[in-house]
Formats: C-alpha cells, sequence, structure tokens
C-alpha cells in the first residue's frame, strides 16, 4: 500500500466507505414525506389504486407499532423483560402470546422465551399487563 501526502490510501479508502454509509433511520415523519411525494407526483392517468394507498397506510401503522416497542424495549433492561405479557411473532409468521420466563444473550443478541419458543426483541409485536385471570370456586 502506498502512502500518499502521508495518507495510507487504504485507511483512507475505508473513511471514505464509513462515511457513505448512512447512520439514520427512517422516521415516521420521513416516511410520510415519502408517501405524500410519492402520490404528488404520481401521473393523473396511472394513479396508485387504493389497494395500494391502503397497504401504504398499514405499512405506517405497523412502523408506528414496531417503534413504540422498539422504544418501550430500550428503555428496560433485559432483566425487567422477565414477567412481561408479550405478543410475538415466530419465524413461521404465527402470533404467540404469553409471559417472557427467561432472557438468554449469546455473545450478540437477546433471546426472550415464551412458553416453549424463543424470540428476538425485533419479534416481539406487543407488551401489555397480563391479562386477567378468573378463579373458579
Amino acid at each position: 500500500m502506498s502512502a500518499v501526502g502521508g495518507v495510507d490510501s487504504a485507511s483512507n479508502s475505508k473513511s471514505d466507505t464509513a462515511s457513505r454509509i448512512p447512520t439514520k433511520t427512517m422516521t415516521q415523519t420521513d416516511f410520510l414525506k415519502v408517501l405524500v411525494a410519492q402520490y404528488s407526483n404520481q401521473i393523473p392517468t396511472d394513479a396508485a389504486s387504493s389497494t395500494e394507498f391502503y397497504k401504504n397506510m398499514m405499512d405506517l401503522s405497523n412502523y408506528q407499532a414496531i417503534q413504540d416497542v422498539s422504544t418501550k424495549m430500550s428503555s428496560m433492561s433485559a432483566e425487567q423483560m422477565i414477567g412481561q405479557y408479550v405478543s410475538a411473532t415466530n419465524d413461521d409468521g404465527d402470533k404467540i402470546t404469553g409471559t417472557i420466563s427467561a432472557a438468554t444473550y449469546d455473545g450478540t443478541n437477546w433471546y426472550y422465551l415464551v412458553g416453549d419458543q424463543e424470540f428476538k426483541p425485533s419479534q416481539i409485536t406487543k407488551i401489555t399487563t397480563a391479562p386477567a385471570t378468573t378463579s373458579s370456586n
């Protein structure tokens, strides 16, 4: 590797690559701006169908729900998640609800045990209080 002007070319290319990697995630406002721009700039004779419009609205709703869960989870430690009643979606797309009974860390990711299934934090879609149980006499 050659040095040009006292700067190593290999380290220079790494910093150029790092500066091009986006560091900001899309916010709700950014999403709405893109959605408004899409509908403002469409050709009237080739307008998006109402189905596509509703799909985009559902995407926004899902995005908001995930952001809410993410915000709530980031304020909680793994220990605080134990005992929380959650809804989650497993890898097969099945929705599961239950109480987190354990948390494990594999060195990279946290996993939460609900029943006999492990979930990543990104698979948890809702954190609520446990439903009331009724006792039978």
